[in-house]
């Protein structure tokens, strides 16, 4: 006993390494827990307003589609038959030119569609920079945590276990 350090009541005392590690793993899993809570919450709020925002140009898009099914061949029709009476082409000329006039017309109006769908691609981008922030922090809190200070051995020889 006499070759034993004692400590007077002055020292603060150390806490224990197993504790220590306890009390930032639980902390950590915390913090954790709350951005995963937080990053789900912003996933939703973002494919909530992706879909409001996607909605107009979606209709668009639909009714180009719908048009170039439903009211254009009438109008083709009309067409190929006014070519067949104003020109010297035959009827079968005239239909083809129609068609033509008709995937063109479909084109436009579903190339239009699309880059207006493009232009508004950016629907989780709040999410994915928020992810990259919070993986960020998780890596910059795992490498504190992974160099957190040893404790120093005389307090460990010092330290009295019940």
């Amino acid at each position: 006993m006499v070759d034993q350090t004692h400590m007077n009541g002055s020292a603060p005392r150390a806490e224990a390494p197993p504790r220590a590690v306890a009390r930032s793993t639980g902390e950590l899993l915390e913090d954790l827990l709350t951005l995963g809570e937080l990053q789900v919450r912003l996933l939703a709020v973002d494919a909530q307003q992706g879909v409001a925002r996607l909605a107009m140009p979606a209709l668009c898009f639909a009714a180009g589609l719908l048009l170039a099914v439903g009211c254009i061949p009438v109008g083709l029709a009309a067409l190929a038959l006014w070519i067949d009476e104003t020109t010297t082409l035959s009827l079968a000329q005239s239909l083809g030119v129609s068609l033509l006039a008709g995937v063109v017309l479909a084109a436009i109006l579903l190339a239009g569609g699309w880059a207006a769908f493009r232009r508004r691609c950016d629907l989780f981008a709040r999410s994915r920079e928020e992810w990259r922030q919070n993986a960020g922090w998780v890596r910059s809190a795992l490498k504190r945590f992974g160099k957190t200070p040893r404790m120093p051995d005389e307090a460990r020889t010092t330290t009295n276990f019940p």
